[in-house]
């Protein structure tokens, strides 16, 4: 149980808090960890590795670097990883792809000469996302004051067979900036200072436009916090009706241009389902010393040519995706719109986390 507590902590702060630190792992029992997914949609791929600081320690944790990270199905086609961000690996986007019935390996070759390697994971048929929609939801708070929202729900299908799925809700919204109006302190008051990434410069007394502005328009996105699984038992008609996947608060932003929700439905392994059933339990249960046991930690990756507890999961999904635009003609004609807030006069990328200056595939 505590392997699995320290996995789910670092998966939690993962994103948040991993800095580079140097590390050698011959004087640390700090755990591997290993996130990685290979699926049926066009790559890249990607492959993280890291450790945690030490054994309990859930503040950051530290990226590994191997000598060589493969991917490889049982037909004998296989590719080395690149590492593009220490810790980061990625196939080339027209290299592997998954093919639905072949199954999948990941190899770690680490640099104290150990070998990790996973089970192999078989890439099952896509089950079929029926229908994608909204509600409108409205909540009042404990001052009395309503608070306003979007829920998402989908239908879907399961193929034959035992089937099990796990849902990925992200939802993507355009923002408008003005970096090229910021300003710095200078003395006591202040000068135009314009990113370099506005396409402005101030010389001899003002902005001029050198260049298009690549930081003006972002693409900000709300993603799932939590896995969501699909229990093991599929109903008999093999239709999953009203499944709530994610929630999209009605802000300004949210509804400036529109919002595009997307639900991608992955058809995963029981190997898989275990593993992020676990992870969806733990992270509901909080990390109280006090909470039941929910089952050990199902890792399906090991240390080859050792002893090495590995935590983590390598696995192989077929995948289904919705996607379907919600703007303020969704809103009803008696909630108000949101406030516009003051103009922002700085990138929209450091502006707004998970946010990208290419809009997302799908947006028109």
């Amino acid at each position: 149980m505590k392997g699995l507590t320290i996995f789910i902590s670092v998966l939690i702060f993962a994103n948040a808090c991993v800095e580079r630190a140097d590390f050698d792992p011959k004087k640390s029992d700090a755990q591997l960890v290993v996130e990685g997914l290979i699926t049926d949609e066009p790559g890249p791929y990607t492959v993280k590795l890291t450790r945690s600081r030490k054994p309990l320690d859930f503040s950051g944790t530290i990226p590994v670097s191997a000598i060589r990270v493969t991917i490889s199905d049982d037909n004998g086609t296989s590719e080395v990883l690149t590492e593009v961000l220490p810790g980061t690996y990625q196939t080339s986007a027209n290299g592997i792809r998954g093919i639905v019935g072949r199954s999948y390996t990941l190899k770690v070759e680490t640099r104290d000469g150990k070998i990790y390697e996973s089970i192999p994971d078989k890439l099952s048929k896509n089950g079929n996302i029926d229908k994608l929609y909204t509600t409108f939801v409205s909540n009042r708070q404990d001052n009395g004051t309503l608070k306003y929202s979007f829920s998402a729900y989908v239908d879907a299908t399961a193929p034959s067979g035992d089937t099990y799925f796990r849902w990925k809700f992200n939802a993507y919204y355009r923002v408008l900036t003005f970096p090229e109006q910021r300003t710095v302190q200078a003395g006591e008051g202040t000068i135009p200072a314009p990113r370099p990434c506005s396409g402005y410069i101030f010389s001899g007394g003002q902005l001029l436009q050198v260049g298009p502005c690549t930081c003006c328009s972002c693409w900000p996105k709300f993603v799932d916090t939590s896995p969501l699984i699909s229990t093991s038992q599929v109903p008999a008609n093999g239709k999953y009706i009203g499944i709530n996947v994610g929630s999209i608060p009605l802000d300004y932003w949210a509804f400036f241009d529109k919002t595009m929700v997307e639900v991608k439905q992955l058809t995963i392994s029981q190997t898989a389902s275990n593993f992020w059933k676990t992870v969806e339990d733990q992270k509901k249960g909080g990390t109280s010393l006090f909470q039941p046991a929910i089952g050990q930690a199902i890792s399906n990756v090991f240390h080859k040519n050792g002893n090495d507890q590995v935590l983590g999961l390598f696995y192989a999904a077929g995948v289904s995706v919705k996607q379907i635009f919600i703007d303020k003609s969704n809103i009803p004609q008696d909630v108000p719109n949101p406030v516009a807030p003051p103009p922002i006069n700085e990138s929209c990328i450091l502006s707004f986390t998970n946010s990208s200056n290419e809009p997302p595939v799908g947006w028109r």
